[in-house]
């Protein structure tokens, strides 16, 4: 292996990175289908035994509790997720999780 073999994913995790700044094309609304995607990853791991960004007042019993967790960790803002959307020219475009407004995905946040 070579240095360059290493060297490429902190490339392109650099390039990720300062595309978060840019002006962005798509608007900051997140979809139902983001909000499914980051809340099944986000449970996935914390039932592996990562530690939770908020705090928690009573033991978990069931995934359900893991799940519930993982819907507060997205009102308060705190999944540290890039989403990398597709824009109509093959192009991507990378959004924080917390940037988003959940204005569209209220009604399953509040179930």
């Amino acid at each position: 292996m070579t240095s360059n073999d290493f060297k490429q994913p902190f490339d392109e995790c650099n390039k990720v990175l300062a595309s978060l700044g840019n002006q962005k094309i798509s608007k900051m609304i997140m979809t139902k289908y983001e909000f499914n995607l980051v809340i099944s990853q986000r449970t996935i791991q914390l039932s592996t035994g990562h530690i939770p960004f908020v705090t928690i007042d009573k033991p978990i019993k069931s995934n359900m509790d893991l799940r519930l967790i993982a819907l507060e960790e997205l009102k308060q803002g705190k999944i540290p997720f890039i989403i990398k959307r597709p824009l109509p020219n093959e192009k991507y475009e990378f959004v924080r999780v917390k940037d988003l407004d959940l204005s569209a995905v209220k009604y399953m946040i509040d179930l």
